[in-house]
């Protein structure tokens, strides 16, 4: 088996009849900003993997093997040569439902990597707004009176001071709940952050709770993160910046509204639960998150 870069107008020749609108997006990204590695086995293309990094992992996002070279070992030497040439973190999102899930789980145990965290993506849809204006005359718009009566807050990170910005970048390590690198979405311009769709709640100039939006494309708005701080779990504080955010987003005319949930986000599931449980019908894709990372030391 021989395994070799190939560059993007290269795998869109090899693999003519097996291209997908998907497909083509990730091969693009591998060979733009990171690796797109195919197998030929007697000199015929029978795979191929794309990898990109981040500068912090090299994440795999799409891999394919023709066929008739499933079962000889193709997915695990591309998912090899990629890792073993890592100076990073290997992480591999993959859909459950992807006709290759099993194989993938059983080629990353092989090689010793570790299982990460369950990652749930809902999209927002226009007919459930009926859904959201009945909780919050419900409940929500007496919640939120009730906390900015009690000196609470709300600010989009556009209009926040430094001060609040510092907290925020500084979440990770200050008493919040299950945040995760967002420092990194402030350094790190690809990460597309939406300063005007993200939102802090603050009382007495001090941080209890934000939602931190990106925006990879003009009508796609993706919630990337729901952190309270610990303390302030049970206050419905939570609350403020959803509700902003999604105010903002819906008078803004965008189409697309993604909601990524990490199966560790206590507070995120809980907002979930009490906000779109009736609608999960509605929900357009569950993805199962692989988060494997060799262990280096």
């Amino acid at each position: 088996m021989k395994i070799e870069l190939i560059p993007y107008i290269g795998y869109c020749f090899a693999f003519m009849g097996q291209r997908t609108a998907f497909s083509d997006y990730f091969a693009k990204e591998a060979a733009d900003h990171g690796m797109l590695i195919c197998a030929k086995l007697d000199d015929k293309f029978a795979g191929y993997i794309c990898a990109a990094g981040n500068g912090r992992e090299n994440r795999v996002s799409y891999a394919y093997t023709r066929p008739e070279y499933r079962g000889q070992g193709i997915f695990t030497s591309l998912l090899k040569e990629i890792s073993d040439g890592s100076e990073m973190p290997v992480k591999i999102n993959l859909p459950a439902e992807h006709e290759c899930h099993g194989t993938v789980v059983h080629v990353c145990d092989k090689l010793g990597f570790v299982r990460g965290e369950d990652l749930t993506v809902y999209t927002y849809r226009p007919e459930l707004d009926t859904l959201w204006e009945g909780y919050m005359n419900e409940r929500g718009n007496r919640i939120c009176e009730h906390l900015k009566r009690h000196g609470y807050e709300t600010v989009s990170f556009a209009d926040a001071d430094d001060g609040i910005i510092a907290q925020i970048r500084g979440s990770d390590s200050s008493g919040f709940e299950n945040p995760f690198e967002t420092a990194s979405f402030f350094d790190e311009p690809s990460r597309k952050l939406s300063r005007e769709l993200s939102f802090a709640a603050v009382k007495n100039c001090e941080l209890a709770a934000y939602t931190l939006v990106s925006q990879p494309s003009p009508e796609k708005c993706v919630l990337e993160q729901i952190a309270v701080s610990r303390n302030k779990r049970g206050t419905g504080v939570i609350l403020l910046p959803a509700v902003q955010s999604m105010s903002v987003f819906r008078s803004a005319g965008y189409k697309n509204f993604v909601y990524a949930i990490y199966g560790s986000n206590t507070p995120a599931n809980l907002l979930r639960d009490k906000l779109i449980s009736t609608a999960e019908k509605k929900v357009t894709e569950n993805y199962y998150h692989l988060n494997y990372g060799k262990d280096r030391s």
